[in-house]
């Protein structure tokens, strides 16, 4: 599938969820769920990225943005009105599918090296090991 086939079910999806969800809030953890597996690659960076507060806070300052820019529009073209808005509402924040804080995701991804100390022959041996969780 290429990129815009992907790209436009995306959108679809959002719309879908916009359209279905019970209150904004459920719908910003809808799209906050699937911005996270979009930029992650398996469950367990999606649990470290996802409960990340400084991934969190970057997400809703750039979604902050894009919805003042999405007021902008309105304020522009005061005849949108109906599904019309409610399509240029996720086109807008869409474009948040394409942005990432790099060094933010790296810092949430990354597994921590944590000493563990056993005896063996009554000699105290450091082991380093990667944190699974």
């Amino acid at each position: 599938m290429n990129n815009t086939a992907k790209q436009e079910l995306s959108v679809d999806y959002l719309m879908k969820e916009f359209r279905t969800s019970d209150s904004q809030e459920d719908f910003l953890l809808v799209f906050w769920f699937h911005w996270v597996e979009s930029v992650t690659l398996n469950d367990r960076e999606f649990q470290k990225v996802s409960a990340n507060s400084a991934v969190n806070h970057w997400f809703l300052v750039e979604l902050t943005k894009l919805e003042v820019e999405f007021k902008t529009y309105l304020s522009t073209y005061p005849d949108v009105k109906g599904i019309s808005k409610d399509w240029l509402y996720i086109r807008c924040i869409y474009k948040l599918m394409s942005r990432f804080p790099l060094a933010l995701l790296q810092n949430a991804k990354k597994r921590e090296l944590k000493p563990q100390r056993n005896k063996v022959a009554g000699k105290k041996i450091e082991f380093k090991i990667f944190n699974q969780n």
